[in-house]
């Protein structure tokens, strides 16, 4: 199974923006989260063209996604 958080923050010009943090451990702490967001958010070091990549913190969702290989190729013997 694979783990991923994935957060959304809207940028000064209002765009949507989002980080995501792959293969995570233990439950995300929305207390934790929240803080990580809201410091990312207001630290301003990510800016592209002038414009804050993180001007406001959007959301968080945990998603875990279960993969089943369905088919791979095999090369044929030379």
């Amino acid at each position: 199974m694979t783990r991923a958080l994935t957060m959304t923050f809207k940028t000064a010009d209002n765009k949507s923006k989002s980080v995501r943090v792959s293969d995570y451990q233990g439950d995300p702490d929305k207390a934790a989260v929240e803080a990580f967001m809201t410091a990312l958010a207001g630290c301003k070091q990510f800016a592209k063209l002038g414009v804050n990549q993180f001007a406001v913190p959007g959301s968080a969702h945990a998603v875990d996604t279960e993969s089943t290989e369905v088919y791979q190729y095999e090369a044929p013997e030379a």
